[in-house]
């Protein structure tokens, strides 16, 4: 399967309340205390780690944890719901095998994508694990086309259903893996800054509120943190 992604100039068929920026409204866009200042020492590459190496590990390491974030929404995401992949008024279409375009709803856009993804991983042309093996030629090329996908649906679950992981009190987990995500995308050019501006001003939020978490004790930071946690239950 080939994977090619446009964007349409069609309107978003959400709900204006689905429509709504609920991630950028006070206080909501909460990083778990303990990483912070921490994210950006665990992008950085190794010493004397081959760098083919660690864009595999991290492009496993966030498919497992992107796939979490999608499992939490799946039975909330469905075609009534979410009628078209789409971030606000962004619509995302999927090109499968010959440029032929697929109309999907969101869910079974990001399942077949995820399904996809899980296949490249363990496919042992691509992303080799045996002794002897080595990396094609293109890895790099793949590694961005895989977390550009990895970027488009984490739009959609930031547009389209982050008040369900404020209300289940999963949002902290879910901004702690975006910025981590985006500190990694950032060191290794594996996205285009134009297309991360979708969410710019929820990166310079989490970012500010990283930097700011990083100067507390961390004692101060947990406990701050449990009092907002036990005013929202």
């Amino acid at each position: 399967m080939a994977f090619l992604f446009r964007n349409s100039d069609k309107k978003s068929q959400h709900t204006g309340q689905e429509e709504k920026r609920h991630f950028l409204e006070h206080d909501s866009n909460m990083i778990i205390p303990s990483v912070a200042g921490k994210l950006q020492q665990l992008i950085r590459l190794p010493p004397l780690t081959d760098i083919h190496e660690w864009l595999a590990t991290n492009s496993l390491a966030f498919f497992t944890q992107i796939n979490i974030q999608v499992g939490v929404v799946s039975q909330l995401c469905t075609q009534s719901t979410c009628a078209q992949m789409s971030a606000g008024s962004q619509v995302f279409e999927l090109d499968i095998e010959k440029k032929k375009k697929v109309k999907m709803h969101a869910k079974q856009y990001i399942d077949t994508v995820m399904m996809n993804i899980q296949k490249q991983l363990g496919d042992e042309q691509t992303f080799p694990t045996k002794f002897g093996y080595e990396f094609p030629f293109d890895f790099v090329q793949i590694v961005r086309k895989l977390f550009r996908q990895y970027f488009i649906i984490l739009a959609h679950i930031y547009f389209h259903h982050y008040h369900q992981f404020k209300r289940l009190q999963l949002h902290d987990g879910l901004n702690t893996l975006f910025l981590h995500f985006v500190y990694f995308v950032t060191e290794f050019s594996l996205i285009d800054p134009k297309e991360l501006s979708l969410l710019d001003d929820l990166i310079e939020k989490l970012k500010t509120q990283e930097q700011a978490l990083a100067k507390q004790p961390l004692n101060d930071r947990e406990s701050e943190f449990n009092m907002v946690a036990s005013k929202s239950s």
